[in-house]
Parts: C-alpha cells; structure tokens; sequence
C-alpha cells in the first residue's frame, strides 16, 4: 500500500515541478531545516554547526522526516511521515503547512534520498533559497551541496561558503 502510495505523489511532484523563482537579494534571516532522521538524526549537530557559523538558533525551525511514528512521538509538533501525505500529495498536518507556508529566507533540505513527503515539503515551500544535497532533485534547489550527510561540518561550511559569495550574509 505504501509504495502504492509513493507511486501517486511521486507523479504528483513530477508534474508540479516548476523552474525555480530567481533568488531574492535580502541576507539570511530565518531558517528552515527539514531532516530525514529515518538513517541518523543529525539535528542537533546540525543546529550545532549552524550555530557555530553564526546563526541564532532562535531563528532555526525545524521540520524532521520519520518513515513511521513512534507512540511516543504522535504528540512531536515538527515530525512529519508519509501518513500526513495524502493520496493526492496534499500535506495534512498542520505544523507542516505552517511550516510550508513560512517565507523562509533560506531552507536547508538535509536528505539525500529522494522520499515524497520531503519532495513535497521542498516543492511546495514559499522559502526564498533552496538548498540541498547534490543527489537529490537538482530542479528543487538553488544550491546543490556535492557531500555526504555525514559531514555535516563539510556541508555547513560549504553553504556558509557560498551564502558569502552570492553576498546573502
């Protein structure tokens, strides 16, 4: 049934694919960070490294990615899986719509692989700059980071990198 389901969003994101806006010049503000912690959970490691860089973690606001809920994680505002899709790629929770309709100036899409929900989270967001794994969706991003989810250092700092040349810090 689940992969079924896959199947349907999966075409419903092809279709709404779109070529990507041009980019704002405002500099970064606000965040938004979708993590797929079905793998790892490198959340706080990557609040942790983003901290670091110099953004205020007050300004972060996540969006976690888990195949399946836990009974102790039914009541986590920011935990999205694919029960929350519906068959028609609609996002039925209510966190994640906020989260969705949020006009973040950046929105760091920490997966590598591509999973529905998070496709649709990334395509649907109204986020200024998109950023993103080099596996994953080059039409959805602005910036492809070419590295692994397990350096996570590597990838803040290359996106930090960039953020500087493209003057958005």
């Amino acid at each position: 049934m689940e992969l079924l389901k896959n199947f349907y969003v999966q075409r419903i994101v092809k279709k709404k694919i779109t070529p990507l806006l041009p980019v704002n010049q405002d500099s970064i503000r606000t965040i938004g960070l979708v993590v797929d912690i079905q793998e790892q959970d490198r959340t706080e490691e990557i609040i942790q490294e983003l901290v670091e860089q110099g953004f205020k973690k007050n300004q972060i606001y996540l969006l976690q990615y888990t195949k399946r809920k836990k009974k102790e994680q039914k009541e986590i505002d920011h935990l999205l899986s694919l029960k929350e899709v519906s068959w028609k790629g609609e996002i039925v929770h209510d966190y994640t719509n906020k989260f969705v309709q949020t006009p973040f100036d950046l929105l760091i899409n920490y997966y590598d692989m591509e999973k529905m929900p998070l496709l649709l989270v990334t395509l649907f967001s109204k986020a200024n700059f998109k950023v993103g794994f080099a596996s994953v969706g080059k039409e959805i991003n602005h910036l492809s980071v070419d590295t692994k989810p397990e350096n996570v250092r590597t990838f803040v700092e290359e996106l930090v990198k960039y953020l500087n040349i493209l003057n958005k810090l």
